[in-house]
């Protein structure tokens, strides 16, 4: 992502190895650092378990989840009631996110740049090489222009490589500004379910209401179907135990939202700094 010719996607290269060991190590301690993430079982699975970690991850369907609502319509805009604390992180994601691919979009370009005009100079000092042997008394002279625009074109491979170590840093950053995006989608999608179940249990009560006043509907009433009282308390009992069923998935998807990771971040004082700076 973002690289430049000169700098191998090999997987099987031992500098290719080494920048991603070194960047999984910066993402492992940046993880370990945090007060809530530290504790994640998936996070200490990853550390413990060399074998089977991945699949335990894949079990809880999350990503089925995702993958399934993000298919849909924007959750933003299905929402009724939005947080504004969520939004704002939210915001900084995608801020972030466009700003640091905006920025090493412009590197990328300038490195590949950079590396080809110093390469060119490669050329130079072969023609000023090759014409040293023909002139006898610049010959010297000819031959030390030479070996300066050599040693010009190879300079550049250190410095780039150098600067892509710093790359790396910020494309870490990069993947940390999607994450935080699909969290915020994670939550919206929570809720999304608990004002889909709410709508639901308030939705049966006025049905049950109707139903123990003896009010039916257009059609029954055009037809002259009137339920008996036996089918009326059958109906209520039924409406009962579907308000019951609909009352613990609101309070279970409000149990999963406070405790989900945004929330925590925001009652802790560190990344309470951090999100009134944002």
């Amino acid at each position: 992502m973002f690289g430049w010719q000169k700098i191998s996607n090999d997987t099987f290269d031992p500098n290719f190895i080494d920048r991603r060991r070194a960047g999984l190590e910066n993402f492992l301690l940046r993880i370990a650092a945090h007060p809530v993430l530290t504790w994640d079982e998936h996070f200490i699975e990853f550390l413990q378990q060399e074998d089977g970690w991945r699949e335990s991850y894949k079990a809880n369907g999350y990503l089925q989840l995702v993958e399934s609502k993000l298919k849909s319509l924007s959750l933003a805009v299905r929402l009724k009631r939005t947080d504004s604390k969520i939004e704002q992180y939210k915001q900084y994601g995608v801020t972030l996110h466009n700003n640091l691919s905006n920025l090493l979009k412009a590197r990328s370009r300038v490195a590949e740049k950079e590396y080809t005009v110093h390469k060119l100079h490669t050329n130079y000092g072969r023609v000023f090489s090759e014409w040293s042997v023909i002139e006898k008394e610049m010959g010297d002279a000819l031959q030390k222009t030479g070996h300066y625009f050599d040693s010009l074109a190879s300079s550049i491979d250190a410095s780039l490589e150098d600067e892509e170590l710093l790359a790396d840093q910020l494309k870490e950053y990069l993947f940390f500004a999607i994450s935080l995006q699909n969290v915020c989608r994670n939550y919206e999608i929570l809720q999304l379910q608990l004002e889909d179940a709410e709508e639901n249990v308030a939705n049966k009560n006025v049905e049950r209401s109707r139903v123990q006043q003896g009010r039916t509907g257009l059609i029954s009433r055009l037809f002259g179907a009137v339920d008996t009282e036996e089918v009326r308390e059958f109906k209520v009992n039924q409406l009962d135990q579907q308000i019951q069923e609909g009352a613990i998935v609101v309070n279970n998807t409000k149990e999963s939202l406070r405790y989900h990771p945004l929330q925590l971040s925001i009652l802790d004082p560190h990344y309470q700094l951090i999100l009134n700076h944002m």
